[in-house]
């Protein structure tokens, strides 16, 4: 839950709903594992339970075997049902962590871009603030250069007299 907390307003709600939901149908996914277990022991005490009749009761015997493969039966399709249950509750959750990851490469893609757009402008300004810095450095010494070049012209002018 520390994860709802960087959430916000409407996306935090769906955000809880989302995370709701899903406990809600691990829930279920726990409760019918364990009605399986409780069914596939309720199936082994019947095995057991049709060998001591069929010991004891030689008359019953046929008619306790036909109720057992009625109950197998009536229990693969009920463990078949779930299994095909569980198999599209793992599909629609797979189908939920591709869609996050879809959205999370988005997400991505869109705050790569922002990056690289901003990396852009500092770099263009950088650029433009060293060729500024250059011709700057370059008018100084177009101007010391001149200052110098006008001393020595003067220098000459004083040694001619």
């Amino acid at each position: 839950m520390d994860s709802l907390q960087n959430y916000e307003g409407k996306t935090r709600l769906k955000y809880g709903m989302r995370l709701y939901q899903e406990v809600r149908e691990l829930s279920q996914i726990a409760e019918d594992n364990r009605q399986l277990y409780w069914f596939k022991n309720k199936l082994t005490k019947q095995n057991k339970h049709a060998k001591e009749l069929e010991e004891s009761l030689g008359i019953l015997r046929q008619s306790m075997k036909m109720q057992h493969a009625q109950n197998r039966e009536e229990m693969h399709v009920k463990r078949d049902a779930k299994e095909h249950n569980f198999q599209r509750l793992q599909q629609q959750e797979h189908a939920k962590v591709v869609d996050i990851s879809k959205s999370f490469i988005k997400f991505q893609e869109k705050e790569m871009k922002t990056f690289m757009e901003e990396r852009e402008k500092k770099m263009a300004e950088m650029n433009k603030r060293y060729f500024e810095k250059m011709l700057d450095l370059e008018r100084e010494y177009d101007v010391f250069g001149a200052v110098h070049d006008q001393e020595r012209l003067n220098d000459a002018d004083d040694a001619d007299y």
